[in-house]
């Protein structure tokens, strides 16, 4: 886990009744979160292969397509809460995804609250879109 650092500027109010005070709130999700997303992929291949998801990957059989994608919005409620900076983090995991009993070929994850997209390829590993309004897309890779 990581402790983050960040510079930030403080600006003071007049009409204080504590002049000169500074007051820092801890935020504890910051003690929380992993340094990699490599821990999240545990959580994933565990989540992915809940009976929840059997109708997607029935699906994904039934097409009898070689390219098997699955497209999955994560919501940050819907995942442990130190895996939360998958949603601000440029970060890939360095390992591949490894779901026991299930055909995939391609994994899309599209975290709330994110300017990109994590996607798994089975055959080149993770990368990362990321959405620029004025600029071609470009990615992150492991």
């Amino acid at each position: 886990m990581a402790l983050r650092e960040r510079c930030v500027e403080i600006t003071g109010f007049p009409e204080t009744d504590n002049p000169g005070a500074v007051y820092l709130m801890h935020d504890p999700l910051v003690d929380m979160l992993h340094e990699t997303l490599d821990p999240m992929l545990d959580w994933l291949e565990l989540e992915l292969t809940r009976d929840h998801y059997d109708g997607e990957f029935d699906k994904l059989a039934r097409s009898g397509c070689a390219e098997q994608h699955l497209f999955l919005r994560v919501h940050t409620s819907g995942m442990p809460y130190e895996y939360d900076h998958l949603s601000t983090t440029m970060q890939v995991p360095s390992r591949p995804l490894a779901i026991d009993g299930r055909h995939l070929t391609v994994l899309w994850l599209a975290p709330d609250f994110s300017p990109s997209v994590l996607w798994w390829m089975a055959d080149r590993g993770w990368y990362r879109f990321v959405r620029a309004s004025d600029t071609p897309p470009s990615d992150t890779t492991a």
